[in-house]
């Protein structure tokens, strides 16, 4: 699946542009498979940032999530009643709550973990080895540049 390199022009945002079409394919499959599991949008990600066998504080999660701590107040109060969250207080700290995954919720993040293990074998069937591995290293490159490192 090899991409010609056309020339381009300065005042043409040519690596953002390949940065939006890449995350709308991304923002496609990740919508599909929130459908298959699902999920909103917020409490797949709030998922995905809770480890599989440990905890994580509220506080920590929202701002893992980029969103305010009344916002995943919500978000996490509707995974407790879904029964995919256990909510309970940090021994040290009896203001803090500590998320953990239930049963449930572990074989739900399974289940996404095993979609998104999908997608990824339908991407390596499409390009030869050597051309993920420079994609994937084109991905690593531009991740450091757009944070920053």
């Amino acid at each position: 699946m090899e991409m010609k390199h056309r020339p381009s022009h300065p005042e043409e945002p040519v690596f953002m542009n390949l940065v939006a079409r890449i995350k709308g394919c991304c923002q496609d499959r990740e919508h599909s498979i929130r459908e298959r599991a699902d999920l909103t949008e917020a409490e797949y990600r709030a998922l995905f940032q809770v480890p599989m066998n440990g905890d994580v504080s509220s506080g920590e999660l929202a701002r893992k999530m980029g969103i305010s701590p009344s916002r995943a107040s919500r978000v996490i109060d509707g995974l407790v009643n879904r029964e995919l969250l256990v909510r309970t207080n940090d021994s040290d700290d009896r203001r803090v709550s500590l998320l953990s995954l239930s049963g449930k919720g572990r074989t739900v993040k399974n289940q996404i973990e095993s979609f998104v293990m999908e997608c990824e074998q339908e991407i390596r069937k499409q390009l030869a080895r050597d051309e993920y591995d420079r994609a994937t290293e084109g991905l690593r490159i531009a991740i450091q540049a757009l944070e920053g490192d």
